[in-house]
């Protein structure tokens, strides 16, 4: 079957199945007409009631002589079509009408006493040919004589029974069965082998470029093969939208300072640029844009190092409301210039491990959009809590908000929600909240976003309590 589909070989193997199962109900429908109740009934029937009407012609209307004695079993034998046989109790023949035909009787069951037809035991035996014999022995009248009644078991038995009982009507019903069987078996093969070529297909249609996601067909094994297929085909193609993202935020971000250094230095190799004054000032915008290049290759390798699991970080014991007091301190002034209320609701707090810089870098981030996106007389809260076996840190301002389609994206690299922002001296790049996320997840913990357009946006970390901590708590 080497070079054969999938659909084929599935077909192949249910119609030999199929065959199989035909094949063995068969042979046991054969076994079980050829050792069918009815026709030993019937063979029993024949020889009992022969057995009875020999016995009681004999015994009620005795014959005078050995010869008409013979005569009779004769035409018994010849009327019944059975094998008549009589003997002595010693078990010494004294007729047998098939000795001329088959082989003489061989030792047999005589019985103990007399009994009726209806008592009469049926036993067999195979003669020197193989042929296998029923027979039944019956005692006469002062103990003496034995009648035995035999015939042998029917060698065209089978084709009788499926010529009389079965006939054309099983054929039929038969060839229906395995018309039947076979339209489910090319019924069934379909089924699972058309999702799997379409699995094929979508492989190759990744290989391609494309991304064509695959309907959940067939059975429940191939619907979660082809349902982890697209979840792959999915990532890659998110994985590649990123890859290629990434290039193009790359490029953008540092077109414009390295045009703007190339634009300054340029002149003040020309001579464009003259007066201290004003070399000084070019200068120091080739030094800000270089600062500003400089910070955006670090933040790209410290995120590249997160993402990698390679990131240098020194755990230890935290008291988280000692960095949410440190924060504070840093941004209320900065608060208090841009018209905002800064406010704030922790108290003592379960220590966590982590790395106290990480994780001040995250919540600087945090409070630092806050404060940028949220306009003159807005509020800012800082809370704290603890909810089982997590502390919970939420930054939550009264800005714009975020709309739907942003906050799936929004910890992303390089994306923003307003991307005018993109390139300017006072604004970042889009890569402080990839940061925070991966410093966050580093940590075992997660960072989500909720947000309602025109009410503000609620940033929310959660670590877990260092497990010492807990099991003791516990």
């Amino acid at each position: 079957m080497r070079g054969t589909s999938l659909q084929a070989r599935l077909f192949i193997s249910y119609v030999i199945l199929v065959g199989i199962v035909i094949g063995v109900i068969a042979i046991g429908i054969v076994l079980s007409l050829t050792s069918s109740p009815i026709l030993y009934r019937t063979i029993t029937q024949r020889l009992r009631l022969a057995s009875d009407v020999v016995a009681l012609q004999l015994e009620d209307q005795p014959l005078v002589t050995l010869d008409s004695v013979y005569s009779y079993l004769y035409t018994v034998s010849a009327q019944t079509q059975l094998r008549v046989g009589l003997l002595t109790r010693e078990e010494v023949i004294l007729f047998d009408s098939g000795i001329s035909l088959y082989p003489a009787f061989p030792d047999l069951d005589v019985p103990e006493e007399r009994l009726s037809g209806y008592d009469l035991p049926v036993h067999t035996f195979r003669d020197e040919k193989g042929g296998v014999w029923f027979y039944t022995t019956k005692l006469l009248k002062g103990g003496y004589l034995v009648i035995v009644m035999a015939t042998q078991r029917p060698e065209q038995v089978l084709r009788t029974i499926f010529r009389e009982e079965l006939g054309v009507t099983t054929v039929i019903a038969g060839f229906i069965a395995i018309v039947l069987a076979l339209i489910f078996s090319f019924a069934m093969a379909n089924w699972i082998s058309k999702p799997l070529e379409r699995l094929v297909a979508g492989a190759q249609s990744v290989a391609s470029g494309k991304h064509n996601p695959l309907p959940l067909k067939g059975p429940r094994e191939v619907r979660m093969l082809s349902q982890a297929f697209n979840d792959m085909s999915s990532r890659v193609f998110a994985s590649q939208q990123s890859q290629k993202d990434f290039v193009t935020n790359v490029s953008h971000e540092l077109k414009t300072p390295i045009t703007s250094i190339q634009g300054y230095a340029q002149a003040i190799l020309d001579g464009t640029v003259l007066g201290e004054e004003s070399i000084e000032q070019a200068a120091t915008i080739i030094f800000n844009e270089a600062n500003r290049m400089h910070g955006m290759v670090m933040d790209l390798l410290t995120l590249a190092k997160l993402e990698t699991g390679i990131a240098d970080m020194q755990m230890s014991l935290l008291d988280l409301r000692v960095l949410l007091d440190h924060l504070l301190e840093r941004f209320t002034v900065l608060a208090h210039q841009n018209q905002i209320e800064l406010v704030s609701n922790y108290s003592n707090l379960a220590p966590v491990m982590g790395d106290g810089e990480q994780i001040l870098r995250v919540f600087t981030n945090l409070l630092e959009n806050a404060l940028k996106y949220t306009p003159a007389g807005g509020r800012i809260s800082v809370s704290a809590l603890q909810s089982g076996n997590w502390i919970v840190v939420q930054f939550s301002d009264t800005g714009p908000g975020i709309p739907v389609e942003d906050r799936e994206r929004i910890f992303e690299r390089f994306y923003q929600v307003d991307a005018s922002r993109r390139g300017g001296l006072s604004h970042g790049v889009g890569l402080g909240l990839a940061i925070a996320r991966e410093i966050v997840l580093s940590h075992g913990g997660m960072i989500r976003v909720e947000s309602e357009l025109g009410k503000g946006s609620i940033f929310s970390v959660e670590l877990p309590v260092c497990s010492e901590v807990s099991t003791v708590n516990g």
